[in-house]
């Protein structure tokens, strides 16, 4: 899903999508982030990044052992 990198980029917030895991669900978007990103500055404008991404919400958290932020 590269729009989630491109919306994100309207943030400012830069890095590039690595990996997306499918689940019955809820589907997770590893997103690598670019150095010096901070996570609050990303959960600031969780509603937002939502709304454009047409879903109805949208969490984030550190994947663990991984440089990566997994978006559900």
């Amino acid at each position: 899903m590269q729009d989630l990198a491109k919306v994100l980029e309207h943030y400012g917030v830069k890095g590039e999508v690595v990996k997306t895991n499918q689940g019955p669900l809820i589907s997770q978007i590893e997103f690598l982030p670019a150095p010096g990103t901070k996570i609050k500055n990303i959960t600031a404008s969780l509603d937002d990044i939502a709304r454009e991404l047409g879903v109805s919400s949208l969490r984030v958290e550190a994947v663990e052992d991984s440089n990566t932020l997994g978006f559900e």
